[in-house]
């Protein structure tokens, strides 16, 4: 039995779809929309899933319906459909949870980030972006530039046990017309390189794209010659989508072959499943 309910006027409307059964079998539901929405279901993007419902396994739309699939459970899914045009919008917030902190990357960071980079002088690797400490505070304008223009959103990573800066990441290249934002510039002191604190960044990153701002792929590339950024990319579950040759410079002035990763909205239930068993079994270690 299925139950279709909404709230909202004609621009705004959260539906929940209700579902219970006795069978233990996964079933099919079509939700035939009115007229009001039947144009404004022709992307997927128009769509937003609360992922109230662990075990829902695909969806589709066919017209004016939404074809959902999931199996036996009393849970609702939650959708929004929202009238066009939607974009997903990006301002600064801090992230926390896992036992990091994202904080809105500033220059009050500078020093950590120095000292994070010094641990293990990445700025060595010459197929990373790490600064060298003499370049930390340009390093941070940058990305603030970059925030300003739209397409970035940089953090500072803190480990909260001891609330020490440990590295950075960012969203970038992010494109709202499509509802697409990136992963990247991402590094963390020679310390922490396998410990818990990739997991949890991802996890919060991921998170907020998909359950907060509605995006529909998450990317994330790497230097073809970067190979545990290669191993820890597609250790979270992403898929790869190719090699751009000849693609991108570096600090030195070579050019790089960029390996492309990405994760649909469609597939972030199963990732964030994979990951949240990943932390808990890491935490689970005496080294953490």
């Amino acid at each position: 039995m299925s139950a279709l309910s909404g709230d909202g006027d004609d621009v705004n409307r959260r539906f929940e779809l209700h579902y219970k059964s006795m069978s233990a079998s996964p079933i099919a539901t079509d939700v035939v929309l009115g007229p009001v929405y039947r144009d404004r279901v022709a992307e997927k993007r128009d769509i937003s899933f609360c992922r109230e419902e662990a075990s829902e396994r695909w969806t589709r739309i066919e017209g004016s319906r939404i074809i959902l699939r999931y199996n036996r459970s009393t849970n609702p899914v939650v959708f929004h459909l929202r009238s066009r045009p939607y974009m997903i919008t990006l301002t600064p917030v801090t992230l926390e949870g896992h036992g990091v902190r994202l904080e809105p990357l500033g220059q009050e960071h500078r020093d950590g980030l120095v000292a994070a980079a010094s641990d293990g002088r990445l700025w060595e690797l010459w197929f990373t972006s790490v600064p060298e400490p003499d370049q930390a505070e340009a390093y941070i304008n940058t990305a603030l530039e970059g925030q300003k223009a739209g397409h970035m959103l940089p953090w500072a990573v803190r480990e909260t046990s001891g609330g020490t800066i440990v590295g950075t990441t960012r969203y970038h290249d992010v494109v709202p017309a499509v509802d697409r934002v990136e992963i990247g510039w991402t590094w963390y002191g020679g310390k922490w390189q396998r410990s818990h604190v990739n997991t949890a960044c991802k996890l919060l990153l991921l998170s907020h794209a998909f359950e907060t701002l509605g995006c529909a792929v998450v990317g994330l590339r790497t230097d073809n010659f970067n190979f545990t950024s290669q191993r820890a990319i597609e250790a979270l579950g992403a898929k790869r989508d190719g090699v751009l040759r000849h693609h991108q410079a570096r600090r030195d002035g070579t050019v790089r072959d960029s390996f492309m990763y990405s994760i649909l909205a469609t597939e972030w239930t199963d990732v964030k499943r994979h990951l949240m068993l990943r932390r808990a079994r890491a935490r689970s270690r005496p080294s953490e």
